[in-house]
């Protein structure tokens, strides 16, 4: 064999050994993609996750329930907003009622006024006849002629006096009764008008209003997942400002699965796009370690 033949020989064994380490490193790093896309959950384990295909059917089913509760709570909400809104329209209907009342009063108390002051005015009237009819009954002689049967007429006037003087009376207990009535319907007028206040305000917590002012710190009840975490405490969750989420709500995390229920701390929104928000987990609320797939809501519902 001469150096030529010896060369190709060695040629030949090292090409050998490049080849089998290629064909070692491409084995290692094959990938059984219909298994990751197909394994079933009795086949998931260490380094095995469940099949792409039923994290999407989970995936769906979850979305379903999300547009169901949605679509629920939507339907509460429009009853409750047209049973404020009724009860506003009946509180102004009423509020009108007793304005209409309320002027009637003061029409009939400014009769009233006028009649006891005519009263006073004619009694006056009376007092001034009566004493000119006493003094012709003691002096006993009017014009230079004696005057008889004077008492009896003085005591008619003071009859009609008398009967003037219980008018008076009785118009005065009724322009009393009156003022009273009166600061009834003020009372009630005030109280109508602090009611309706309320019910306005009610109005603008459901959105009546553009820019409401009421409860701006608490956060709707919306419930949705973490998408992501970081190392910094900080997580991705799946709700964001189109669900009415503004920087400062605070929400709950939990995990929940048919053999576990775990409470895992409070986490407070610090940035929100329409779809998304970036929330911190607050220290001393947590319970626990957040992951991806944890629930998110408002409130924690039994």
């Amino acid at each position: 064999m001469n150096l030529v033949g010896k060369i190709l020989i060695v040629l030949i064994f090292v090409m050998s050994l490049v080849f089998s380490t290629m064909v070692v490193a491409v084995y290692s790093t094959h990938t059984n993609w219909r298994d990751v896309v197909m394994r079933p959950a009795d086949q998931v384990g260490p380094g095995k996750e469940l099949g792409l295909r039923y994290q999407l059917e989970n995936e769906r089913q979850l979305v379903k329930q999300l547009q169901d509760k949605i679509e629920t709570l939507t339907k509460q909400l429009n009853a409750e907003k047209l049973a404020y809104q009724q009860a506003v329209a009946k509180l102004e209907t009423e509020n009108a009622r007793l304005a209409d009342e309320l002027d009637q009063l003061k029409r009939t108390h400014a009769q009233l006024v006028e009649e006891n002051n005519r009263a006073l005015a004619s009694l006056a009237a009376l007092q001034e006849e009566t004493a000119s009819l006493r003094a012709e009954v003691e002096g006993g002689v009017v014009g230079g002629q004696k005057v008889v049967g004077l008492r009896e007429e003085i005591r008619l006037v003071q009859k009609d006096r008398d009967a003037q003087f219980e008018r008076v009376v009785k118009l005065t207990d009724d322009l009393n009764q009156t003022l009273q009535q009166l600061e009834t319907l003020r009372e009630q007028s005030t109280r109508l008008a602090q009611e309706l206040a309320n019910a306005q305000s009610v109005l603008r917590k459901f959105g009546l209003k553009p820019q409401p002012e009421l409860y701006q710190d608490v956060p709707p009840e919306v419930e949705g997942v973490v998408l992501a975490t970081t190392a910094a405490g900080h997580v991705e969750i799946s709700i964001g400002s189109d669900d009415g989420l503004v920087k400062g709500h605070k929400l709950e995390v939990y995990r929940f699965s048919a053999d576990q229920a775990m409470y895992l701390g409070r986490i407070e929104v610090l940035d929100t796009a329409p779809d998304r928000a970036v929330c911190r987990i607050i220290p001393e609320y947590r319970k626990g370690e957040m992951q991806r797939g944890d629930r998110v809501a408002a409130k924690i519902l039994n």
